[in-house]
């Protein structure tokens, strides 16, 4: 295992077992965005700042340099402590805890919350597996553009009023469950559109194919648009991403 796998790898058990779902997003992001970055070797290792990489937070990254430097961090090692058969058990929490419902089901919730929200919001659209159209949804991603500030205020108010309770709160980030008990995540966009529509409806395997194609061009692609030359340009739609990086667009459904 190289030292980009072992950091994945870490990373990953921890995402598994991370019970706030905006952390397991931040977890879910660094993941992405790691597994498309080559330049991750023992011989660089003294100039690699993973905080620097676009997607990944302070938190993640100083747990990065620690992985790199020493081959474990220290909350992984918590983990195993605490979980001596930890792969074993990571497995029987993904699929034993997490409940399920139908896609039409999903949509079903989904559809009242985005009628509610769309007057204070630019854009609003389904993402991750919801819009991919899996045959069964553990929980829903909603994408927004706010028409404003104050408009985000009261999206977070009006999405309080419809929950049974929330998750977490931030700038850019909401969750909550609803009285049913399924789960719905707002992510707040501005500036780019189309490439964080892309991100965020996934899959995983996708982004990161999406990635390497980026990387091997000499660019870095990530939620906030495409960085090259020092700059980065956004874009408004899903299909100028494709456009740019010169591959045939493909439907949600198929990634």
């Amino acid at each position: 295992m190289n030292l980009k796998e072992n950091i994945i790898e870490k990373l990953s058990d921890i995402e598994q077992w991370e019970s706030n779902s905006w952390k397991k997003k931040a977890y879910k992001t660094a993941i992405n965005v790691l597994s498309g970055y080559d330049k991750i070797t023992k011989d660089n290792l003294s100039d690699f700042d993973p905080g620097k990489i676009s997607g990944i937070g302070t938190g993640i990254s100083s747990k990065i340099n620690e992985i790199a430097k020493t081959g474990t961090c220290k909350k992984w090692d918590e983990l195993s402590k605490t979980n001596k058969k930890i792969d074993k058990n990571i497995k029987v929490k993904k699929s034993g805890n997490i409940k399920k419902i139908t896609w039409k089901k999903a949509l079903k919730n989904v559809e009242p919350v985005i009628e509610k929200l769309k007057p204070y919001c630019k854009k609003i659209s389904v993402a991750g597996s919801l819009r991919r159209k899996k045959p069964m949804i553990a929980d829903a991603d909603i994408l927004l553009w706010p028409k404003s500030k104050r408009s985000w205020n009261e999206i977070k108010i009006l999405f309080s009023s419809i929950t049974k309770r929330i998750d977490a709160e931030g700038d850019i980030k909401m969750s909550g469950i609803l009285k049913n008990g399924f789960q719905i995540d707002l992510n707040r966009c501005e500036g780019s559109w189309g490439s964080q529509l892309l991100h965020f409806t996934g899959s995983l395997e996708h982004n990161i194919m999406l990635r390497k194609i980026a990387n091997k061009k000499g660019w870095s692609l990530s939620q906030y648009g495409i960085k090259k030359n020092g700059k980065t340009e956004k874009f408004s739609n899903e299909k100028q991403v494709f456009k740019i990086l010169n591959v045939p667009f493909v439907s949600p459904e198929k990634r």
